[in-house]
């Protein structure tokens, strides 16, 4: 649950900074170790998948990492709905530019 947090808060106040031209004031620590300590990760059905993309640039193949599959988050949620739905919308990860970083909640 540490790195999906982690990565949340990451994207989400980069593309805050970059669109809005403005700074969250959290205490980042704080709120990852609020996620930690409240959030379990169970019922981990997630497994890593390698992808390729093609570089019109380079004119060569790069090899992409990915997760994929289904895992579900329990504990008090609530807190951390806004980040989560948001993370619906802008995706998380490395390749978030490539279409990955996309998941669902439900």
């Amino acid at each position: 649950t540490d790195g999906l947090c982690r990565s949340l808060l990451r994207r989400a106040s980069l593309l805050t900074k970059l669109h809005e031209n403005s700074e969250w004031q959290i205490d980042y620590g704080d709120v990852i170790q609020r996620f930690n300590r409240e959030i379990e990760l169970k019922n981990n059905q997630t497994h890593a998948i390698r992808l390729e993309r093609y570089s019109a640039t380079q004119k060569r193949k790069h090899p992409l990492y990915a997760l994929t599959g289904s895992a579900e988050l329990c504990g008090n949620l609530q807190p951390f709905m806004p980040l989560l739905k948001t993370g619906e919308v802008i995706h998380i990860g490395g390749s978030t530019g490539q279409g990955l970083g996309k998941y669902r909640l439900s």
